[in-house]
């Protein structure tokens, strides 16, 4: 596939997936084999993303994820992006607190057949946790 057709995916799994909830985008967006690499090392597969993306939507209703930079190279697209959104559903079983915050991170997606097949992520939580009264208490 083009580079132009790489970013596309992304750009569609961000807008459809990540900011509107449409799982049916990240079902054709994502590969059956789908393996996500999380900030800590752990792996989890399709429906894990699918359900980490809803418990974020849940969280956060008015969830926005936006894309700083996009940058792609062979099977390879790295994109930097910002999260904002106001807790509205409690995180880690908090109540809510009806606070705005925001994340920050950049994830490298590998794209096989139109598909991503792998991704990485790298994100920062803390000026989040910190906004939600989690650090610092």
């Amino acid at each position: 596939m083009s580079l132009e057709a790489n970013r596309h995916i992304v750009r569609r799994l961000v807008e459809e997936a990540y900011n509107q909830g449409q799982m049916a985008a990240a079902g054709e967006l994502l590969a059956p084999g789908f393996v996500g690499h999380s900030p800590v090392g752990e792996t989890f597969g399709r429906e894990e993303w699918k359900q980490g993306v809803l418990m974020l939507r849940t969280t956060f209703p008015d969830y926005r994820l936006t894309i700083d930079d996009l940058i792609a190279e062979g099977d390879r697209v790295v994109w930097r992006w910002t999260m904002h959104g106001t807790d509205r559903g409690g995180l880690a079983g908090r109540p809510p607190t009806g606070r705005t915050a925001t994340m920050y991170g950049i994830n490298i997606e590998r794209i096989e057949d139109g598909q991503i097949v792998e991704s990485w992520t790298a994100s920062d939580h803390t000026p989040m946790l910190q906004a939600l009264g989690i650090l610092g208490e």
